[in-house]
């Protein structure tokens, strides 16, 4: 089973990552797969008697990382002051105004936090109460239902990249300055490259005309978009 994480530490991105490239791969059925610490690649699998290392790496644009992760305490903070208050039956999405700009996450938590307050009253008992608030700072759009598994959170998915070919490129080049130590335990070493496109600093997509070749040490690299299960081999 697949298993996808809204925002994942590093070590449940590559579990999720490795777990669909297993699936996806179609080359050889990969019976045995160990993770493994640096300086080895982050995974070793077999075929025969041959090991194969795995590096795995995201692309991210750092940038909007920053943004994301503000955006995360936001929500965290305002459920943290509803569960605080015995407000334990709501869940909150919404969308921001900007998704490329830093917020100051404790006041756009006590904004998202004060007006769901006040909207309480006006939420069905089996349906969702939408909203498009004018007056607010950080928010253009909330959606408000009752529910006994509560949770604030941003649902929105975007594709801000099409075909990035100097992001992979600029990717591939960084990890390429230790494919030495890898090659130190394994035979040859693949790298594979994951987005979870659904996450705005991730919303990189490549298309049926992307064809860019690149120049690598690595025996193979693949880019694996793991929302949408498409695995593609550069």
């Amino acid at each position: 089973m697949k298993v996808i994480y809204r925002y994942p530490r590093k070590c449940e991105r590559e579990k999720s990552h490795i777990q669909n490239f297993k699936r996806l791969f179609k080359d050889f059925e990969i019976e045995k797969c160990e993770k493994k610490d640096p300086p080895s690649p982050d995974f070793l699998i077999y075929k025969e008697s041959k090991r194969i290392g795995i590096e795995l790496t995201s692309l991210i644009d750092g940038s909007l990382m920053k943004v994301r992760n503000a955006q995360k305490h936001c929500f965290n903070l305002a459920m943290e002051m509803a569960h605080k208050n015995k407000i334990d039956t709501l869940t909150v999405n919404a969308n921001f105004i900007s998704n490329s700009r830093i917020i100051n996450f404790k006041q756009a938590a006590h904004e998202l936090y004060d007006f769901v307050v006040k909207c309480i009253e006006k939420v069905p008992k089996n349906d969702y109460f939408d909203i498009k608030p004018k007056q607010l700072k950080y928010f253009n759009w909330i959606r408000i239902r009752h529910s006994q598994d509560p949770d604030w959170c941003e649902l929105k998915v975007g594709f801000a990249t099409i075909n990035p070919v100097e992001e992979i490129s600029n990717l591939i080049q960084k990890k390429e300055k230790k494919i030495k130590k890898y090659l130190e335990h394994c035979d040859t070493c693949w790298l594979l490259i994951g987005i979870d496109e659904f996450n705005s600093p991730e919303a990189f997509k490549l298309t049926k005309e992307f064809d860019t070749k690149f120049r690598t040490k690595f025996e193979r690299v693949f880019v694996l978009s793991n929302y949408t299960d498409e695995l593609v081999e550069l």
